[in-house]
C-alpha cells in the first residue's frame, strides 16, 4: 500500500518543531543579512535521527527555530508552510500546536501570536484545500498568571475562531494533578483540550488527565499493561495520540517493536498516528505509516479506521466533520475498488 496517496489526517503536530528547513534558512538570512549557514547546516541544528542519544538533545533544536520565530509574519508563513507539507502528502485535516508564550521575544502579544497563526491556516484553506485546527499549549513550568493569560486570549479569540487547549512540558517536574484549576477552567469555558500525559512512563497523568476530563491524551504510552487505565479510558471513549518516530528518538520506547499501538487497538482504545515534530523527528505521516507497517502490518481497513477515528476526534466544528468524513470514506471505497 503507497501511505503517501492514502488520505491521513492529523491531531499531534507541534508547529515550531514542523517548520521546514527551507524556510527556516530563509528567515534566518531575512533577519541577519549576514547569515551564511547552508541547508544542510541548518538541518543539523534543527533535526535529530533515531540515533538521537536522549531527550535533552532532541530538545536542544528548538532553539534555533524558536529564535526565528518572534514575529507575525513569521508565524504566519510558518502556518502555511506546515500546512503544505501535509497537503503534499494528502493529508485533509491538520491540528498544529504551540506555546504562544514562546514567541514574545520581540514584542508580540499573546493574542497576536495566536492571530498569526489563525492567519496562516485561513491562507493555507484558501490556497490548498486543507482544514486544519490550531491547539494553544499552556507549559507546565510556567506560572499560574501566565496560564491565566493565555486562557483569557484563547476565550477572547474563541468568539470568532475555533481554538482548543492542551497541557504540555516536563511531566515529572510538573504532574498534571498540579493544574487541575487551570484544566477546570478550560472545561468550565467549554473550551476543547487534550493533555500531553504519559509520554515519559507515568501512567498516573494518564489517569488524572481522564478524571480531569481529557478526552484526548497526547502519547500516553505510559498506561500500557495497565488494564484498569486503559478500561478507564475505553468507557471514556479517550483518543490516544500516538507518535512513533518522537517517542523512538526521545527514547520514550526502546524499538517500535515494543509500541503499544496495536495493544491499544486491540483493547478497543481510539487512536491516531501523528507526526509530533515533522522537522525535528526528521519524518511525516507517511513515515510514520510506513514505519509502523514495518514493525505491525498496516492493512487498509487499519489505516482507513485510524483516519476516520482522528477526524471523529478532531477539534473542528460538525459541518467541517461530516464534510471531512464523507471524503475520507470516499477516498477509501475508491481505494477498495482499485486494488
Amino acid at each position: 500500500m503507497d501511505f503517501n496517496t492514502i488520505m491521513k489526517a492529523e491531531l499531534h503536530c507541534h508547529l515550531d518543531g514542523s517548520v521546514s528547513v527551507e524556510l527556516l534558512e530563509q528567515l534566518a538570512k531575512e533577519q541577519d543579512p549576514s547569515f551564511a549557514l547552508s541547508k544542510e547546516e541548518v538541518e543539523n541544528l534543527v533535526s535529530v535521527d533515531d540515533q538521537c542519544p536522549d531527550l535533552k538533545t532532541y530538545l536542544e533544536k528548538f532553539d534555533f527555530i524558536l529564535k526565528h520565530l518572534q514575529s507575525q509574519d513569521a508565524l504566519k508563513r510558518a502556518t502555511v508552510d506546515v500546512l503544505s507539507q501535509g497537503a503534499k502528502e494528502n493529508v485533509c485535516y491538520m491540528e498544529l500546536r504551540f506555546a504562544p508564550t514562546f514567541h514574545l521575544e520581540k514584542g508580540l502579544t499573546i493574542k497576536k501570536a495566536i492571530q498569526a497563526v489563525l492567519q496562516g491556516m485561513k491562507q493555507a484553506k484558501q490556497q490548498l484545500g486543507i482544514e486544519s485546527s490550531l491547539i494553544v499549549c499552556l507549559m507546565r513550568h510556567e506560572s499560574k498568571e501566565t496560564h491565566d493569560k493565555v486562557i483569557q486570549a484563547v476565550k477572547e479569540i474563541r468568539r470568532r475562531h475555533n481554538v482548543a487547549m492542551d497541557l504540555a512540558g516536563d511531566e515529572h517536574a510538573y504532574p498534571t494533578i498540579g493544574f487541575s484549576e487551570q484544566i477546570e477552567k478550560m472545561y468550565a469555558l467549554k473550551i476543547p483540550f487534550t493533555l500531553h500525559a504519559g509520554e515519559t512512563g507515568n501512567e498516573v497523568n494518564v489517569m488524572d488527565s481522564i478524571v480531569l476530563g481529557a478526552k484526548r491524551i497526547g502519547h500516553g504510552l505510559a498506561m500500557s499493561s495497565y488494564d484498569e487505565i486503559k478500561r478507564f479510558a475505553r468507557s471514556q471513549k479517550v483518543m490516544v495520540e500516538m507518535c512513533p518516530t518522537s517517542n523512538l528518538q526521545t527514547k520514550a520506547i526502546a524499538s517500535l517493536k515494543e509500541y503499544p499501538i496495536k495493544e491499544f487497538m486491540n483493547d478497543e482504545i481510539l487512536v491516531s498516528i501523528n507526526t509530533d515534530n515533522r522537522t525535528v523527528s526528521h519524518t511525516n505521516l507517511t513515515r510514520e505509516f510506513e514505519k509502523l507497517n514495518e514493525a505491525f502490518p498496516v492493512d487498509v481497513n487499519m489505516a482507513m479506521k485510524i483516519t476516520i477515528d482522528t477526524i471523529e476526534a478532531g477539534f473542528m466544528d460538525e459541518n467541517t466533520r461530516a464534510r471531512l468524513l464523507e471524503k475520507v470514506q470516499l477516498a477509501y471505497q475508491s481505494l477498495e475498488q482499485s486494488a
